[in-house]
């Protein structure tokens, strides 16, 4: 692998700058990567063109982490400070379900490398939420006594 020259190739400037960026994601193909906001402000680019896929500010809570799915290119997830998560079609470009999931904040999420079916959600309120993002629905729960970042 070469070296970084220092060189700045694009510049994005989707969000506003008097909120932090809290979490970026880049998909399993390096072609996407998405970013999220403390306002709630979700962007999708292209890396190849630098093309905007999406935006949304559906959710108006901080976004906690963004993640691509490693099975499904064009799948996305987001976590929010309002407990919510919600998992994006970028193919359609439509939120496909928003789960309230979480009674505090929502602090991590993560798809499982193997199984395209189940994605995972851990939170402040010291459960660990297990999704079936094929049928949309939660599958399981489970109560850890503590709270999880």
């Amino acid at each position: 692998m070469k070296p970084a020259d220092n060189k700045v190739d694009q510049i994005f400037s989707d969000h506003d700058r008097n909120y932090s960026c809290n979490s970026i994601s880049i998909n399993s193909n390096d072609n996407l990567i998405a970013s999220g906001s403390a306002d709630g402000h979700l962007v999708v680019r292209s890396l190849r063109d630098g093309e905007v896929v999406l935006t949304d500010r559906q959710i108006r809570s901080p976004i906690t982490k963004c993640r691509f799915s490693p099975t499904s290119q064009r799948t996305l997830a987001t976590s929010f400070e309002s407990g919510v998560v919600a998992l994006w079609d970028l193919q359609s470009k439509v939120l496909k379900q928003k789960f309230l999931a979480h009674s505090a904040s929502c602090t991590g999420i993560a798809f499982s490398p193997v199984n395209n079916l189940l994605m995972c959600s851990v939170g402040l309120d010291e459960k660990i939420h297990f999704f079936d993002i094929v049928e949309c629905k939660e599958v399981k729960q489970i109560m850890t006594g503590l709270q999880l970042s």
